[in-house]
């Protein structure tokens, strides 16, 4: 109760007891099918395992380079708001280049440019007689950069090698009718189909990982950062590529910097921080607002440093803390200059694929859900789920999402009626 009284007033603390029972019945119909997901995971485990050991078996670059499989991903650190029927993995890669072989340069805010040194190609060359060299020296341009978009294709291909006689493992071959390989974004997606009729949809990304001490330049370190233990202080470069850009020359080259274990650990146990960026995120699909879950886990740890302090997070003040987010997050999107700037480094933003009409809308639309669950709490569940109370299917969060600004956001049913989310 201390941290009640030091952070809030009695209005809000008012407000935060209404709709406290009303975010409880929204988390528990967001609790994920439990057995569904824990299935969906076995399975998904079993076959990734197995296909990563065949990949390493019979191609000699990824059998030299490949390090582990990690399992990211929103499931993974309970962030996941609908089955978990989607899982990104990342493979992590391990390359053969030596201290001072190899430099990262920082050429774009949150990306980086991997160049490779002549010695180190001629080191290679001359050990040319082993079966891995010339397909890893084919991934690096002849300004001796390694190529993000060649390195995801030389994994595609070992991939899809493998699945061309894939056997299913016999313990599955009652769920798992066939895998189906597709592609999209930095990552190699497939989709194990099941014989019930329903699927699990797999990015595999390959990911060149870093430890501490090691540190790219453009990127300023924070007190928080010292409270991580140096062994969670590893970060990655994705194969992502930045938006182009007709002022900007060519970035096909870059890597994106990924810090994805020093944030899980940032939001660990920390009070009600997760609780809040699921319920941003299930606003989100209700609304169709074209934020990416990403920017919303983003947003919400900007205002987690703002505010550093558990008596302020704890569990009991989630209704407060949520409409207090909520409404900032709806002025940031008033604002010009970046919207959500990524956590490490304040020039890139994440909303930068966004029209600005569009984020105009979108405060609009927050600004309206929050004067309404001040003035009635009660009305919660439809605020935050659509009219019906369960949560509504995200149309693809890509798409421009198309707002009816400050009044009513409509969308269409299954039955072809209109429903209003908000009046």
């Amino acid at each position: 109760t201390m941290g009640m009284l030091l952070h809030f007033n009695d209005a809000e603390r008012e407000l935060n007891a209404k709709l406290k029972p009303h975010l409880h019945s929204i988390h528990a119909s967001l609790k994920l099918n439990q057995d569904i997901t824990d299935a969906n995971v076995a399975i998904l485990k079993t076959i990734l395992d197995d296909i990563y050991e065949q990949i390493k078996r019979n191609d000699p670059l990824f059998k030299k380079i490949c390090r582990r499989l990690v399992y990211t991903g929103s499931y993974y650190i309970r962030l996941r708001t609908k089955k978990a029927d989607e899982f990104d993995i990342n493979l992590v890669l391990d390359l053969p280049f030596r201290k001072g072989e190899f430099t990262i340069l920082d050429e774009r805010p949150g990306y980086v440019g991997y160049k490779v040194s002549p010695a180190a190609v001629n080191r290679l060359l001359q050990e040319g007689e082993k079966d891995w060299v010339h397909p890893l020296l084919k991934l690096i341009n002849g300004e001796n950069r390694l190529v993000p978009e060649r390195v995801k294709r030389s994994l595609q291909s070992a991939f899809d090698r493998v699945l061309q006689t894939y056997v299913i493992p016999s313990g599955l071959r009652s769920s798992v009718a066939r895998i189906r390989p597709s592609q999209s974004g930095p990552a190699k997606t497939f989709r194990i189909i099941l014989k019930d009729g329903q699927w699990i949809d797999v990015d595999l990304v390959p990911v060149i990982e870093f430890r501490y001490p090691n540190w790219p330049s453009g990127i300023e370190k924070k007190d928080w950062m010292d409270k991580i233990s140096p062994v969670d202080r590893n970060w990655f470069l994705v194969p992502k590529s930045p938006m182009s850009n007709p002022s900007m020359p060519d970035g096909s080259h870059l890597w994106r910097l990924d810090f994805q274990n020093m944030e899980n650990r940032l939001i660990q146990d920390y009070g009600c921080v997760k609780p809040i960026i699921r319920l941003l995120k299930t606003t989100r699909d209700s609304y169709t607002w074209n934020l990416s879950s990403y920017s919303l886990k983003t947003f919400v740890m900007h205002q987690l440093l703002a505010k550093y302090d558990r008596g302020y997070w704890d569990p009991k003040n989630q209704g407060i803390l949520f409409i207090t987010v909520l409404e900032s997050l709806g002025h940031a999107l008033d604002q010009p200059g970046p919207a959500i700037p990524f956590l490490f480094h304040p020039n890139v933003d994440l909303t930068e694929k966004i029209k600005i009409p569009t984020k105009r809308n979108i405060s609009g639309t927050i600004k309206h859900i929050v004067r309404k669950l001040r003035e009635s709490p009660d009305r919660c569940c439809e605020l935050i789920l659509g009219e019906s109370g369960t949560p509504a299917l995200p149309n693809d969060v890509t798409q421009e999402a198309k707002f009816i600004p400050y009044m009513v956001h409509q969308t269409e049913n299954s039955g072809g009626a209109w429903r209003c989310l908000i009046s």
